[in-house]
C-alpha cells in the first residue's frame, strides 16, 4: 500500500454493478497498481457496487482501494468529494465502463513528470461491448479518436481531453472544482477553465477505450444536454483571457455551433436547435445565414399558428 501513492483514480458509480469487477481488475493491472489509490463514490446506488468493492479489496490486500457510499449526487459532486479524499500526485477519472491499456497511467504520469505541463491525455478506442478490455476492443477494429494536438483553439471548438486525460491534484488549489451545476460537461468547463492559466500535452497513443452507448450519461440519448452544457461552457469563457486575444475563434467557434444547430433542425428538433443558432448569431452578427436560419428555424418556428 502507497504511503503517498502517484495516481488517484477517482470512480462514480450508480446503478453500475455489471461493469464494476471489470473497472477495479483493470485499475489493479495497471503496470503503476503498486503507487496507484482507487476511489469509489458509490452515489447511492441501488446494486452491490459495495460487496463487489468488498470482496475485490479482500482479494488484493496490496491494493489501495478506497469505498464511500454517499447519498444520490450528480456525476461532478462524486467527482469532487473523490478529489478531495485523493492523496495522489496526480489525479484521473476512471469511468466503470472504460478500460485502459496497462501502461495508460504510467505513460501519462511519464509525460507529467518530464513536463510542467498540467493535463495529459491520450487517444482512445470506442467500444460497444459491454466489459471487454482494450485488447479486445482493438482486436475487432474498433472505431478510434485520435485527439488533435493542444491549443486554445482547438479546446474552445472541442472538448480534446478525451475520457481519461491525467492532470495534477495540485491544479485545484488554483481553480477550484468542478462545477457541480453540469451534468455532463462539467469536465469540458474545467479543462477551458484551467488553459486560461495552464497548458496540456497530448499523448498520441490508444491508451483507453471508451464505451459507446446510448443509456451511458454521454451517449447518444444525452446528446441535446450535452450540446447544451457545451455551449454554456464554451460562452462562460471565450471573453475571457486568453481566448478573446484569439484570431478568427469567435467565429470558428460560431461555424461550429450553426452546424450543431442546423443538424437538429434537419431532424425536427427545433427546441434543441434554438440556443445553438442564437449563439452563432452572437458570436458572428456579420453572418447573414445565421440570423436567417435562427428567425425561420429558431423563432417564427416556435410561435404558435393563427387560428
Amino acid at each position: 500500500m502507497p504511503t503517498t501513492p502517484l495516481v488517484s483514480a477517482i470512480v462514480s458509480s450508480y446503478a453500475a454493478e455489471r461493469f464494476m469487477q471489470g473497472c477495479l481488475e483493470d485499475l489493479a493491472g495497471q503496470t503503476l497498481a503498486a503507487d496507484i489509490e482507487i476511489i469509489v463514490i458509490d452515489s447511492g446506488s441501488p446494486q452491490a457496487e459495495g460487496a463487489i468493492c468488498a470482496r475485490f479489496a479482500a482479494a488484493h490486500p496490496r491494493l489501495h482501494l478506497v469505498y464511500l457510499r454517499t447519498e444520490r449526487e450528480g456525476l461532478y459532486a462524486a467527482w469532487n468529494r473523490g478529489i478531495q479524499l485523493a492523496r495522489g500526485k496526480y489525479v484521473t477519472s476512471a469511468n466503470t465502463d472504460d478500460r485502459h491499456s496497462a501502461d495508460a497511467f504510467e505513460k501519462l504520469a511519464t509525460t507529467l513528470d518530464r513536463t510542467l505541463v498540467t493535463l495529459a491525455y491520450a487517444d482512445h478506442a470506442f467500444s460497444t461491448v459491454e466489459n471487454e478490455t482494450l485488447a479486445q476492443c482493438l482486436s475487432r477494429d474498433a472505431a478510434l479518436a485520435r485527439c488533435p494536438d493542444f491549443s486554445l483553439t482547438a479546446l474552445m471548438r472541442y472538448c480534446i481531453c478525451g475520457p481519461q486525460p491525467l492532470w495534477r491534484r495540485s491544479i485545484h488549489e488554483r481553480h477550484g472544482w468542478f462545477d457541480e451545476s453540469f451534468k455532463v460537461a462539467g469536465d469540458y468547463e474545467f479543462w477551458l477553465r484551467i488553459a486560461t492559466t495552464e497548458t496540456m500535452v497530448h499523448v498520441p497513443e490508444v491508451l483507453g477505450s471508451f464505451f459507446r452507448s446510448a443509456a451511458t450519461l454521454s451517449g447518444s440519448g444525452n446528446r441535446g444536454i450535452t450540446d447544451q452544457e457545451s455551449l454554456r461552457a464554451r460562452l462562460r469563457w471565450i471573453d475571457a483571457r486568453p481566448y478573446r486575444a484569439i484570431d478568427g475563434l469567435r467565429a470558428a467557434v460560431a461555424q461550429e455551433l450553426f452546424g450543431q444547430g442546423y443538424q437538429y433542425v434537419s431532424a425536427s428538433q427545433p427546441d434543441d436547435a434554438r440556443e445553438l443558432l442564437r449563439a452563432a448569431c452572437g458570436l458572428a452578427p456579420w453572418r447573414m445565414r445565421y440570423w436567417k436560419t435562427w428567425l425561420l428555424r429558431g423563432v417564427l418556428r416556435q410561435m404558435p399558428s393563427r387560428p
